[in-house]
């Protein structure tokens, strides 16, 4: 859930800051983002912190959160392109 909000705002924050970038080329930069960024907190949580550990079902959980966040502004896709023609 929170890679899902995660991908749902910082998309929504790229579609109103960065105008000349187009729709689906913003919306795969953050996803591919997002992911690295779950990758690298899962290498850290298994090799900085002593009580927790590193685990690939927790990856492929964010996986899902940023699929799912990209399903849904591809769904949106119109409406979002609407509202950044009024921003």
């Amino acid at each position: 859930m929170s890679y899902f909000l995660l991908v749902l705002l910082w998309f929504l924050f790229g579609l109103s800051n960065y105008k000349t970038t187009g729709f689906k080329k913003l919306l795969m930069i953050i996803a591919c983002l997002s992911f690295a960024y779950g990758i690298i907190i899962e290498v850290l949580q298994g090799s900085l912190v002593e009580t927790r550990t590193a685990d690939i079902y927790d990856v492929l959980a964010n996986g899902l959160g940023i699929l799912t966040a990209v399903l849904v502004l591809i769904y949106f896709q119109t409406n979002l392109i609407k509202l950044k023609s009024k921003i």
